[in-house]
């Protein structure tokens, strides 16, 4: 990797969580004296790489490691939408059906009005948002701004990262909670507001 592309890699890593910024420092100093070897090797070949799954992060690492500029963007996008994904959904088995909804709506180019942004734009968590809250001014949030939000909003688990990479292949677009922390799946705006009524009992909902 050239200099740009190796640094690019750092910032990815740093993004991503596999290290912390003194780690990134020390790694810097080590590459800056042994050109000979690149970022993703030194990083790669240490031990002390803060993940809950070290086997995941260092097989992500492997691969940013060889990364063009334009995959990486393709990560960083992956990655917000695995924060995304971690607030939006509760079980397991759920995070790549949230995860395929919301690359579904990128790619129609949707809002994803995703209720763990506004949460994180107004600075607090709320049980529950009213409809004045979607409204809050902030480019993070995305029920007035489309794609996704400009930096992260947490730091997702395992999980949700790998439902990110591998979200669920189907044509969802909306979803509703009805409860036990999971949701009702939707294809269009129509079927979305019956499976509203089903759930609520016609108190309304909102599209997500």
């Amino acid at each position: 990797m050239d200099t740009d592309q190796n640094l690019l890699f750092g910032v990815l890593a740093l993004e991503l969580e596999l290290i912390d910024i003194r780690q990134f420092a020390e790694v810097c100093c080590t590459w800056a004296a042994h050109k000979d070897k690149s970022l993703a090797d030194l990083l790669v070949g240490r031990t002390w790489l803060n993940a809950e799954d070290r086997t995941v992060r260092i097989s992500v690492l492997g691969a940013l490691g060889k990364m063009k500029a334009a995959d990486a963007l393709k990560a960083i996008t992956r990655h917000l939408a695995a924060e995304q994904t971690e607030r939006e959904a509760a079980v397991d088995d759920e995070r790549p059906v949230i995860a395929g909804v919301l690359y579904n709506r990128l790619r129609t180019g949707m809002r994803l009005q995703c209720d763990a942004t506004v949460q994180y734009a107004l600075g607090k968590h709320k049980s529950r948002l009213l409809y004045s809250d979607l409204k809050v001014k902030s480019p993070y949030n995305t029920y007035l701004h489309a794609g996704l939000p400009p930096g992260p909003i947490c730091s997702p688990s395992t999980a949700s990262m790998i439902a990110a990479l591998r979200p669920a292949k189907h044509d969802y677009l909306f979803y509703v909670a009805r409860g036990g922390g999971r949701h009702q799946f939707t294809r269009t705006y129509e079927e979305h507001l019956k499976a509203i009524e089903a759930i609520r009992g016609g108190q309304g909902g909102r599209a997500r």
